[in-house]
């Protein structure tokens, strides 16, 4: 598989894909693609098939698949203006990223359920990226990358996270103490460590 990232502030994500590969998008991204692409379906089975309807992220995705070399697809942001970053990952070095960030992923690349939290109305979720392949993740606006020491604690709004190594301890709490910020679900504090 190869892949181009075109533009700026509103970015397209082209990819080619050698016969039989496989890449998974999110549901409503696909713009167009050449005749050798041949869409399979929006889940594998009646499992992916219930979660599919369940998720109001859609986490499993629309799957296609190459049925000749250099068969080609460009997929559109469905956030804007908005980064496309590429990750590598593997059973050894999955990441955790926030449903919304999530845009693409080829190869044996699979996304599940990591932590769901929810805080009055609002909810906080997490899902981990593993197997062998590229995920591509979509941010609203910038990237800022931040290492984390040995032991270092980092305190971050929910809705500020998009992906972190799973090596990170994450715990997802309330803030305040005022009961009208608890009843109308306050802030989502994500605490994220380093483990050591």
């Amino acid at each position: 598989m190869n892949y181009k990232i075109e533009g700026d502030n509103s970015p397209i994500l082209t990819v080619f894909l050698n016969k039989n590969e496989l890449l998974s998008a999110k549901v409503g991204t696909d713009s167009w693609f050449s005749q050798n692409i041949c869409e399979i379906s929006s889940a594998d089975n009646i499992i992916d098939a219930l979660k599919n309807g369940l998720s109001a992220d859609r986490l499993f995705s629309r799957k296609y698949t190459s049925c000749a070399d250099n068969a080609e697809i460009t997929l559109i942001p469905d956030v804007s203006p908005c980064t496309i970053y590429p990750v590598e990952v593997s059973d050894n070095t999955p990441i955790l990223l926030a449903p919304i960030a999530f845009f693409a992923a080829s190869g044996g690349a699979k996304l599940t359920s990591y932590m769901s939290k929810t805080f009055g109305e609002k909810r906080f979720e997490l899902c981990e990226a593993s197997g062998s392949g590229t995920v591509f993740v979509q941010l609203r606006g910038g990237i800022i990358k931040r290492t984390l020491a040995e032991n270092e604690v980092l305190i971050v709004r929910a809705e500020h996270l998009a992906a972190c190594s799973k090596g990170c301890m994450t715990e997802a709490y309330q803030s305040g103490n005022d009961i009208m910020l608890k009843i109308s679900g306050g802030e989502i504090i994500l605490s994220t460590a380093k483990n050591v």
